[in-house]
């Protein structure tokens, strides 16, 4: 039984070549420093979650709205 190990270092191969499709021009790359700035800006803790996690999980849910997952 192989263990999954990602791919270069992400999750798996999707997740690579999305986040390299974003970095690598200027116009998505600065787009998605503003929405991790926006989550941080929003988020809050919680009984559940650090601010940290907050934000997170509130621009993993951006990016999949951004990209269309």
């Amino acid at each position: 039984m192989s263990e999954n190990k990602g791919y270069d270092g992400w999750k798996n191969y999707e997740t690579w070549c999305t986040a390299l499709w974003i970095d690598n021009e200027p116009g998505t790359y600065e787009t998605r420093r503003e929405m991790a700035q926006r989550a941080w800006d929003i988020a809050e803790g919680t009984k559940y979650w650090t601010r940290r996690e907050s934000a997170v999980f509130g621009l993993a849910d951006s990016l999949r709205d951004w990209v269309g997952g």
